[in-house]
């Protein structure tokens, strides 16, 4: 995990990488997670950027999205253990308490309906890292599937706690924390969690180019 740390520099112009409606409602939803947790505002936001994130496709094929009183009443059903784990951070988390937060975050993260389909982990986690964002990095599978190197026959489940448990593992060299202080509060890179996943996208574009897509099989 040491060699994301040569990706520092690269991550400082994250944001433009991205920007427009990615970034826009992605700082709109994060601004509410402070201000207003968990309200309508808030929730909405999140929604918005899980469609600019490319969670939702418009026509008959691609990623679906539920309808947003689903999707929220998803999310409210935990509010309780979402106000609890609000002011974790994940630099600060003791090893006596990773492993029932983690445990506590698969348990909402496989049952928050952000997709309509049977796979939850990119949705989920992305919806998670703007109502948690100090605690919980957005998931893909173009990089962070692909950074893992994990296999098909690799559970949901298993990955995401195989993910959190490594970003734990990263913020507790405190080495590493220092190393990224300086980006911390930059837009795009406004917490650890975040950096952790752009310093991921950086090494996947650097060292794990495009794979061709496979052709679909004749029907």
């Amino acid at each position: 995990m040491q060699h994301l740390l040569q990706y520092k520099s690269n991550i400082e112009n994250s944001a433009n990488y991205f920007g427009g409606p990615s970034l826009y409602f992605h700082q709109k939803a994060l601004e509410c997670q402070q201000t207003e947790f968990l309200s309508d505002r808030h929730i909405e936001y999140v929604y918005a950027t899980l469609v600019a994130w490319g969670m939702h496709r418009m026509g008959k094929g691609g990623a679906k999205m539920p309808n947003y009183d689903e999707f929220k009443e998803s999310i409210v059903a935990h509010k309780d253990t979402f106000e609890e784990l609000r002011g974790k951070r994940i630099e600060y988390i003791t090893g006596n308490e990773i492993d029932s937060i983690i445990e506590s975050l698969n348990v909402i993260c496989f049952s928050i309906k952000g997709s309509t389909s049977k796979s939850h982990l990119v949705s989920s986690s992305k919806t998670l890292a703007h109502i948690l964002p100090n605690l919980v990095c957005p998931m893909d599978r173009q990089y962070t599937l692909r950074f893992f190197k994990f296999r098909s026959k690799d559970t949901e489940n298993d990955i995401f706690k195989f993910v959190m448990r490594s970003m734990w593992d990263f913020y507790q060299n405190s080495n590493n924390v220092k190393s990224v202080q300086s980006l911390l509060g930059q837009t795009f890179n406004e917490n650890y969690p975040k950096i952790f996943d752009n310093l991921i996208i950086e090494y996947v574009k650097d060292k794990l180019p495009n794979e061709p897509k496979k052709k679909r099989k004749k029907s």
